[in-house]
């Protein structure tokens, strides 16, 4: 399966139907202090969901008025249940060897991981981050919002309600943007001209842009600034637009040959602070993705 090797070695960027949908309801957001009152997951095979877990939990300490007004779980629903190390092997059955689907999924994980951090380092599918790279102009891609905005079924801060949401999201991204390879390889913004020029960039077997962070300043003669930055995206790499701390590669294209652009003037000065930035000019970039 394709992964996101740049951002999250575990995120997917390939279409999945076999899966596990799962969602944690907590006490707070602080791994540290919080914990979990309950969890649900959807078993799907060939994007049909065959199974179903919904379990309420006691989290060992009082659930704060602020999150029963949001989940509506109170503390005299969880008195008498399971604590999560009582359930967690049956939690494990359910899941198995799949991968898991989620919204903002790492955060359920972070928790998980609190009672088993071998068995829940697993890959992922998190609609959070398709959704954004899919519909790039809404402001917001919380899981209620973008039910409100295609109409999905209703999603109410309990966990089993939004693992149908969660579904239902996955499927029409799906549906809408031809699957999470599309996403990731076509950039809305493009015009059909520049999405063809990025399409036709081969991955090289030694890639120097992947798990590399970018950015470019002065003018590329090839093509434009937004379609290199989606070749760059293709191979694995990341595009900033202002310098900082994680910068790797300063592409630098034509500018006044008496006088660095002000991009170039700021990593020039972090090299001399010591950070390992390599320079490279319009040339070099053209040969290494193959556009001589």
């Amino acid at each position: 399966m394709g992964k996101n090797t740049n951002y999250d070695p575990h995120l997917l960027l390939t279409t999945c139907h076999n899966y596990v949908v799962l969602d944690i309801e907590t006490t707070g957001l602080k791994t540290e202090v919080d914990d979990i009152t309950e969890i649900a997951m959807l078993k799907v095979r060939n994007d049909q969901v065959i199974d179903e877990y919904q379990r309420l939990i006691h989290p060992k300490k009082r659930i704060p008025r602020e999150i029963t007004m949001l989940t509506h779980i109170t503390n005299s629903m969880v008195r008498n249940e399971p604590y999560f190390e009582e359930i967690l092997e049956e939690i494990k059955a359910f899941i198995g060897e799949d991968v898991i689907l989620g919204h903002k999924i790492s955060v359920d994980l972070t928790f998980l991981k609190k009672y088993d951090p071998v068995f829940f380092e697993k890959d992922y599918l998190d609609t959070l981050r398709y959704a954004r790279k899919a519909f790039p102009y809404l402001i917001s891609c919380s899981l209620s919002s973008l039910v409100e905005e295609f109409d999905l079924c209703k999603n109410s801060h309990r966990a089993l309600d939004d693992v149908y949401a969660t579904k239902e999201l996955y499927d029409y991204i799906l549906e809408k943007r031809g699957g999470i390879e599309t996403i990731y390889t076509r950039n809305p913004y493009l015009d059909p001209a520049d999405q063809k020029i990025v399409d036709q960039i081969d991955i090289p077997v030694n890639n120097p842009f992947e798990k590399q962070n970018c950015i470019l300043s002065g003018y590329l003669s090839k093509f434009s600034k937004s379609t290199a930055e989606a070749i760059i995206e293709k191979l694995g790499g990341k595009c900033y637009e202002n310098v900082n701390q994680e910068i790797t590669i300063l592409i630098l294209g034509e500018h006044k040959k008496d006088l660095p652009t002000k991009k170039h003037a700021k990593v020039l000065e972090r090299i001399k602070n010591g950070q390992k930035i390599e320079i490279m000019d319009e040339e070099t970039f053209y040969k290494l993705i193959g556009q001589k």
